[in-house]
């Protein structure tokens, strides 16, 4: 994990609890271009575990069907949706390729290292 704010979010994030987080993730480009994208992030740990599997199914899969409306609202003008079930998916290198995966000009990735 890093340190820093994205450090402190990543944090929150529990290896045997399902959540969710609405994310405005501030960067800029190379040709100069301020961006700020706003994403949601579904954590369904796959290290969650209870005391029989079925529990374990029940809540996984309730994580992924609650959210629905949730997430629905929250992505409906645009924003996406990351699907995260380890702490490797919420590293900011990778989060960053996420968000800016139709990005035209280069991610000038420094300018996300106030937030590691």
């Amino acid at each position: 994990r890093t340190n820093g704010v994205w450090g402190s979010l990543q944090s929150l994030f529990d290896p045997q609890h399902i959540a969710w987080a609405a994310v405005n993730l501030p960067y800029s480009t190379d040709s100069g271009g301020l961006r700020e994208k706003f994403f949601m992030i579904r954590w369904v740990p796959d290290s969650l575990t209870r005391s029989t599997m079925r529990e374990t199914v029940r809540l996984k899969t309730s994580g992924v069907m609650l959210a629905g409306d949730l997430v629905n609202a929250f992505t409906r003008d645009g924003a996406k949706k990351l699907q995260a079930n380890d702490l490797s998916d919420l590293e900011l290198s990778s989060v960053l390729d996420f968000v800016s995966k139709f990005e035209r000009d280069k991610v000038v990735r420094e300018s996300v290292l106030p937030l590691a």
